[in-house]
């Protein structure tokens, strides 16, 4: 319904159903699936198959970034394991056929995770601005991400503390501030989409609480 509204325009909820009010409220759901739903409508047009066929491809590349990852940290032998796992593994390709975000989160993080890995090698501002823009987007679609590119930027503090030379600290902090600039811009539109709409200074979502109150409280009934 989203992703429709988005592509067409009109926000008519489909009978029956309670309007959500999607364009009147801050985000209360992460916009990103949405949007990439909208996205392949406006390319390969409506329907069930294009975004199936879209979502597959993601698998394929989510197959090939592990084991580029794999290979990086552990070896060959281990990257051709860890892809056989990723390509076989049947919860994969279950969401790969599902409206859901899990295919397009799992290849935005792992982006972002073999992005990273460069880092220890040697840290540049093209790889801190493409991990920040993967790490952001990554956000967008499960904004649970948020919690980890403040991590990110830890380990490669580690990292440079690790290799004990003065020199290049200077680059590290360069990069880490392009890092988070390009995390920030990429999570921006949402941010100011939510004051413009709903004057609510909502970073993404606005669930945390409410999710936290389901999980956890003595009372909930999960309604």
């Amino acid at each position: 319904y989203w992703a429709r509204a988005l592509e067409t325009g009109d926000w008519t909820p489909p009978e029956g159903v309670t309007d959500p009010e999607i364009p009147h409220r801050a985000f209360f759901r992460a916009p990103g699936y949405p949007t990439f739903l909208a996205l392949v409508y406006r390319i390969c047009g409506d329907g069930y198959l294009w975004p199936r066929m879209v979502q597959m491809l993601l698998g394929l590349a989510s197959v090939v970034l592990v084991h580029a990852l794999a290979r990086r940290c552990f070896g060959s032998l281990s990257a051709l394991v860890a892809a056989a796992l990723q390509g076989s593994y049947w919860i994969f390709i279950y969401f790969e056929g599902e409206f859901m975000e899990p295919p397009l989160l799992i290849v935005l993080v792992l982006l972002t995770l073999v992005i990273l890995a460069r880092w220890s090698e040697q840290i540049t501002i093209g790889s801190a601005a493409a991990a920040g823009i993967a790490a952001g987007l990554a956000a967008l679609v499960r904004p649970n991400m948020l919690a980890l590119i403040p991590v990110f930027l830890l380990w490669g503090a580690w990292l440079e503390w690790r290799r004990r030379d003065a020199a290049h600290w200077s680059g590290f902090l360069r990069a880490a501030v392009v890092y988070a600039i390009a995390a920030a811009l990429a999570i921006l539109p949402a941010t100011l989409r939510n004051q413009r709409v709903a004057h609510d200074r909502v970073l993404i979502t606005s669930n945390a609480g409410i999710n936290l109150f389901v999980g956890l409280h003595p009372q909930s009934d999960g309604y």
